[in-house]
């Protein structure tokens, strides 16, 4: 990947650490001045410059719930989802959202957190403690949530949430619900 690709441009800043004894850089803040492809051109404080082909450290966010769908790891932290880069289980935050295989960082918008994900009838299906949410589109430019419904899975309860006949049941305050796809509906009030 480029530095663009990854989200650096001309102008930003970024703090050197040497950790290859063999070609010493100096440690310290720079400010890129150039990029191209892999090579990024750095100025510091002194008197000239240093080229370097740069090696990243990626990371996975600390996922609450999770699980796998279409060869990509799916996840939430708060009402945020993460979907990493198709076959790539470290690829969260590449910058090109544009590429099918790319990953995608989305809002499920409002302030509740999301509770639960599960793949679901080609669907990654999130809920919220009052509301399910169903993944739309196939590649990272075409990602959109749909409103699936009022009744949602608080996070005590998420681990009561099964798949069952093609159907999902869960508990919520309300009961024993059943989602088909549309509004869950409660089939049990114990």
């Amino acid at each position: 990947q480029s530095w663009l690709s990854l989200g650096f441009a001309a102008g930003d800043c970024m703090q050197v650490v040497n950790e290859d004894d063999d070609t010493p850089a100096p440690h310290g803040y720079y400010r890129i001045a150039s990029t191209l492809g892999r090579t990024a051109t750095i100025v510091g404080s002194f008197p000239s410059t240093y080229e370097s082909d740069a090696r990243f450290l990626r990371t996975v966010p600390t996922l609450e719930t999770g699980c796998v769908s279409d060869g990509r790891i799916i996840g939430t932290v708060g009402n945020q989802i993460y979907i990493s880069a198709r076959g790539s289980g470290t690829d969260f935050y590449s910058a090109d959202r544009g590429e099918g295989n790319g990953p995608a960082i989305l809002s499920s918008g409002g302030e509740g957190a999301l509770t639960a994900c599960t793949p679901w009838q080609g669907y990654v299906i999130f809920f919220k403690a009052d509301g399910i949410l169903r993944l739309l589109g196939s590649r990272p430019d075409s990602y959109s949530l749909s409103d699936g419904g009022s009744v949602g899975l608080p996070a005590p309860y998420a681990a009561s949430l099964c798949e069952v006949g093609g159907s999902l049941y869960f508990l919520s305050d309300g009961g024993v619900y059943r989602y088909r796809g549309q509004e869950a509906v409660r089939i049990s009030s114990a």
